[in-house]
């Protein structure tokens, strides 16, 4: 049973702009205040940043849905600090994944390949024991979201904003795709990232 999803800032904006936010806690059979991400980005998005938001629509939809999430819990301080002598992860990251660590019926949402990479060449092997199929990139969401509803939903929603994530540039083409394109696409995706990621990624 999952307690809890800790999702970090490139996939709820880029959900954001997809228009698929709404698809994210039912995905896991979950409600929103079972949902948790980084303070910072309630501020960023209330302040339309540019940066980030292509849109002050887009910043304004995810505000609101943030408005709904729970804090992040407390991480472990030893877990804390062997993240934080970790090359590539950022301040954000230590405390998704710490806090994930920290809950063993958690889940960690990742937009960010080049973290999960290094949470296993990186970190001591039994940080990357403890978060073993706890961890789901943004194309096994879609997967996700596309089986709940279906794959023209999906499809729709990112392609109002297609060039923001590569995998999807890459299955989704500028006049859309087929059902069977797009679950081919996605999973080729996803089985290249687990062979590159070990034992992190969630089976589903």
């Amino acid at each position: 049973m999952i307690s809890r999803l800790l999702v970090d800032n490139d996939v709820l904006i880029k959900l954001a702009h997809w228009g698929l936010l709404d698809q994210l806690p039912a995905s896991f059979g979950l409600q929103w205040h079972q949902v948790s991400a980084l303070a910072s980005l309630q501020f960023r998005a209330r302040r339309h940043d540019a940066k980030i938001f292509r849109s002050p629509e887009a910043a304004d939809h995810l505000s609101g849905f943030l408005a709904l999430t729970g804090e992040i819990p407390p991480g472990d301080a030893t877990d804390i600090s062997c993240l934080q002598g970790t090359v590539d992860l950022d301040a954000g990251e230590v405390e998704l994944i710490a806090a994930c660590l920290a809950d063993p019926n958690a889940i960690l949402l990742s937009g960010d390949k080049r973290a999960m990479r290094a949470l296993v060449g990186g970190c001591p092997p039994e940080i990357a024991a403890r978060l073993r199929g706890r961890v789901v990139c943004i194309e096994q969401l879609l997967i996700l979201i596309a089986r709940r509803t279906s794959c023209a939903i999906v499809v729709q929603g990112v392609l109002t904003n297609r060039e923001m994530d590569s995998a999807v540039r890459a299955v989704v083409a500028p006049g859309g795709c087929s059902d069977a394109q797009f679950f081919e696409g996605m999973d080729a995706y996803v089985e290249h990232l687990r062979a590159e990621t070990d034992v992190l990624l969630l089976q589903t």
